[in-house]
């Protein structure tokens, strides 16, 4: 089964035969004039395509295929490929999403916050005056100087 133009074909193929076999359908429905391709060696590949109106049980839909060389025709029962159930691929890729969104928006919240109470700290700090001794020039100097020395 494959979807041609929003539209749900079945398609049969038999390959390397030669002569051509040929291709009928259990449904008798809209199905297109088969094309046959012939490689180097001769031998040919035939398709046909069944056009399968909306609505249709899919379940019965065989391909019979005949070839002169072959004492029965072979009957190739289609399956339809089971339709993607989108939703089971949306949830966990919006879960992701919303995971990482979350965990960037933490990461930038505390950042903002390291970098607020870093400028506060900053505005706090400002330069103090320090707490120095109304002395004379002259004692101020000898006290230093005698720092030295003890």
């Amino acid at each position: 089964m494959e979807q041609r133009n929003n539209t749900v074909v079945a398609v049969c193929r038999a390959e390397g035969g030669n002569p051509a076999a040929n291709i009928s359908w259990s449904f008798t429905g809209n199905s297109e004039p088969e094309t046959s391709l012939s490689d180097s060696d001769g031998l040919v590949t035939v398709e046909s395509v069944l056009k399968i109106p909306a609505g249709m049980s899919r379940e019965n839909l065989s391909c019979i295929i005949q070839h002169p060389s072959w004492d029965q025709e072979k009957m190739v029962i289609v399956k339809a490929e089971k339709d993607v159930q989108w939703h089971w691929i949306f949830i966990p890729v919006i879960g992701v999403v919303v995971v990482l969104l979350a965990g960037i928006s933490t990461f930038a919240l505390k950042k903002f916050k390291l970098l607020r109470r870093q400028q506060s700290d900053t505005l706090d700090k400002s330069p103090r005056m320090e707490d120095v001794e109304e002395v004379e020039p002259y004692a101020s100097y000898v006290q230093r100087v005698n720092s030295i020395y003890n």
